[in-house]
């Protein structure tokens, strides 16, 4: 083989429709890199680079040559709210997809890409990672992960790269997590069924509540059973400050109550602003006798609601022997009030 000169060189290239002038400059650029390469003491390739390394390598330099293509809109959307169009001279064996990144973009009669390549999104997350911006939206409590859970989203320079993605809340907002899984979790129960099982106290005020919640439509009054705010403030004053989510509690729960078995039960003290005077089954009896039959007897205290005040469940068979009259003497609990109505 023998060396050809530059005019046969240029020659042979025309012939072959090549530019003589691109081929000098990529042998330009291709030297230059050698020569970094080499000052730096790096390793050559042993193999061509994947279509992926390459773009990445790209895309280092060119992130703000990315677009974006909305599926209703035939244009890019690019960083820093641009928007461009593909260069009508760019031919691709197939579409663009929704994410490229452009050599180059040109404005002519309106602004265009150029050199177009598809890239994956989560290359820009591995690339610019420090650049993007995010955001954690929705901070929410999940009972079946037993944590508080929000959404982030991130942007790089405007642009979404991804959205949507669950993220423990306690990392970024310790106490906002904390208040959130004392209320949801402990407070309000929304728990799964196994963690009664695991967590006795849980069952035991449960309990404890409904059967003064009980005593609260008997007695017609709203204010015996302690607010949502007390129970809070019991819970919140037990557990240790790095308590955020239900792993940590659990594993805290099961060495203090080794210690100490009472540990989060609720007492009726605690639960009632004050005792209900004269709250008592002889005064609000659980069964009823009508007709020769004992029939269950139900309180509400809900005025306005057709259960309202005291509800008794008659057997169909014994419909005919109930006295109307009996049945306008209510209960002991709560003849005082009628007689003072009357």
């Amino acid at each position: 083989s023998h060396k050809l000169s530059n005019r046969q060189q240029e020659q042979r290239l025309r012939e072959h429709f090549v530019s003589a002038r691109r081929v000098r400059e990529w042998r330009d650029i291709h030297t230059q890199l050698h020569t970094v390469v080499a000052e730096h003491k790096w390793r050559l390739n042993t193999q061509p680079a994947s279509y992926e390394e390459l773009h990445k390598s790209m895309l280092a330099g060119l992130l703000g040559n990315i677009g974006f293509k909305p599926e209703e809109e035939d244009v890019y959307l690019g960083a820093r709210g641009i928007k461009f169009h593909r260069h009508p001279g760019a031919h691709l064996r197939k579409k663009p997809g929704r994410w490229i990144v452009c050599a180059e973009l040109v404005e002519t009669t309106r602004l265009f890409g150029r050199g177009i390549a598809n890239i994956d999104p989560t290359w820009l997350e591995e690339v610019g990672g420090h650049l993007l911006k995010k955001q954690l939206l929705d901070p929410h409590w999940e009972k079946k992960a037993a944590e508080v859970v929000a959404f982030e989203r991130a942007t790089l320079y405007g642009l979404v790269v991804y959205s949507g993605r669950r993220k423990p809340f306690d990392k970024v907002d310790p106490q906002a997590a904390r208040e959130m899984f004392i209320r949801q979790a402990l407070v309000a129960g929304d728990v799964l069924p196994e963690w009664h099982k695991r967590l006795p106290f849980l069952a035991a005020n449960e309990k404890l509540t409904a059967k003064v919640e009980e005593l609260e439509h008997k007695s017609r009054r709203q204010d015996v059973l302690v607010d949502e705010e007390l129970i809070y403030a019991f819970y919140d004053q037990q557990l240790p400050q790095d308590i955020t989510s239900g792993r940590s509690f659990e594993q805290w729960y099961r060495q203090e109550t080794a210690k100490r078995p009472e540990l989060l039960l609720l007492t009726r003290d605690e639960l009632m602003r004050h005792e209900a005077a004269g709250i008592t089954p002889a005064a609000f009896p659980k069964m009823i006798r009508l007709g020769g039959v004992d029939c269950q007897a139900s309180y509400l205290h809900e005025p306005g609601d057709a259960r309202d005040g005291v509800t008794v469940a008659v057997p169909l068979f014994v419909l005919n022997q109930v006295s109307e009259e009996r049945c306008e003497w209510l209960v002991p609990g709560m003849l005082k009030d009628k007689i003072q109505a009357l």
